[in-house]
């Protein structure tokens, strides 16, 4: 949703794409997260065809992205474009969720602390001590206040919008129900392993190609860990 994360990511694809392009959920900036996974598809579709008219492209999703780009996939005019490729990192297919669940909120954290080069250790047992120790309608509020402490020139806008899209996301209705014509690489780390599973795809995808990843949903980004997957994915080493 929130693009800037994956630049490390983008780079290494870079090398050996024509272009990588980020899309940004709305809600981050001016204007409000939208409320069904057929307006997020729709609202990226929309991005691409103002980039790209027409021709081959190749999607990536991390975690709720592989659920959005299903529907894009539903949606996409494939008599102007073709799917090259379809990748899938650390996701599962959408189930709604009231609210953020307390590792959900621990975790909206780490981003931010990479953002400010703050060693995560630092603040990440206050932060989980902030959500487990209190009711859910003050977690967001109290790790606001203890990182407006903690960090120097921190956001606050920006993690409130954050918050606020991922809460929205996970909160909408949405079911998968038809199964689509386009192979699947589904890229799973070494944390989510029994968590993430090929047999959750297996109804919407006629072929599921699986590789592993070291570190776990957030670092699997990161290029110290990208570099590797992305190496396995070109070279179709599973």
């Amino acid at each position: 949703g929130q693009s800037d994360g994956y630049h490390d990511m983008a780079v290494r694809l870079n090398h050996d794409k024509a272009g990588v392009y980020g899309l940004q959920m709305k809600g981050f900036l001016d204007d409000k997260p939208l409320e069904s996974i057929e307006e997020i598809a729709a609202h990226n579709l929309q991005l691409i065809e103002e980039i790209i008219p027409e021709g081959k492209l190749e999607f990536y999703g991390h975690s709720f992205g592989g659920t959005v780009i299903y529907e894009m996939l539903r949606q996409i005019d494939q008599g102007r474009y073709q799917i090259e490729e379809l990748v899938y990192l650390d996701s599962s297919p959408h189930i709604k969720i009231d609210g953020i669940s307390a590792q959900g909120a621990i975790s909206l954290a780490q981003p931010i602390m990479r953002k400010y080069q703050v060693t995560e250790k630092d603040l990440y047992k206050e932060i989980a001590r902030l959500v487990y120790d209190y009711s859910e309608d003050l977690w967001k509020q109290n790790i606001i206040d203890y990182m407006d402490q903690s960090i120097n020139g921190f956001d606050h806008t920006f993690f409130s919008k954050m918050w606020d899209v991922v809460e929205t996301s996970m909160s909408v209705d949405y079911k998968l129900t038809e199964k689509l014509d386009f192979p699947l690489n589904l890229v799973i780390p070494e944390a989510s392993l029994g968590i993430v599973k090929e047999q959750d795809w297996e109804p919407f995808y006629k072929k599921i190609n699986m590789y592993y990843s070291a570190g776990d949903h957030f670092s699997m980004i990161r290029k110290e860990v990208c570099d590797e997957w992305i190496e396995k994915l070109k070279n179709k080493i599973s």
